[in-house]
């Protein structure tokens, strides 16, 4: 089972801090760039290549499942 991040204070400045700094980020990708950055967490799990642009976050690309 996945681990679960409380959405706190801290998390939520820092998202806004995100958005500030990158004003085409969406909302809901801040909350989770933030909550990676505030737990310290290795990176995220993504297609989405918006969290490439943000420093201290690290994108991984989920594998897809052959078609058969």
């Amino acid at each position: 089972m996945p681990d679960v991040f409380a959405i706190n204070r801290e998390v939520m400045d820092e998202a806004r801090r995100l958005m500030d700094a990158n004003p085409s980020l969406m909302t809901r990708d801040a909350v989770h760039a933030a909550v990676v950055l505030v737990y310290e967490l290795g990176g995220i799990y993504s297609f989405d290549q918006d969290f490439d642009r943000i420093p201290g976050v690290e994108r991984f690309v989920p594998a897809i499942p052959p078609v058969t």
